[in-house]
């Protein structure tokens, strides 16, 4: 899913199954682990939360700045 926000940011963001009990999400090739994520009824992550996680990892500096 692409993932937009603030001045023109966007990020390409996709869930990953490393075969661990942890959430792994991918923003921009970038690997970042959660303990637990937000899921549904029936065990899927919620669209919301992946977005919501993308945003804050971006925030913090968690993702590596982009060369020019």
């Amino acid at each position: 899913m692409i993932v937009r926000h603030g001045c023109g940011k966007q990020h390409d963001v996709s869930l990953c199954d490393d075969g661990t009990m942890d959430t792994v999400i991918d923003v921009d090739g970038q690997e970042i682990r959660f303990g637990e994520a937000d899921r549904d009824q029936y065990g899927y992550v919620k669209d919301t939360w992946l977005r919501e996680s993308a945003i804050e990892a971006c925030n913090d500096g968690l993702l590596e700045p982009e060369e020019d």
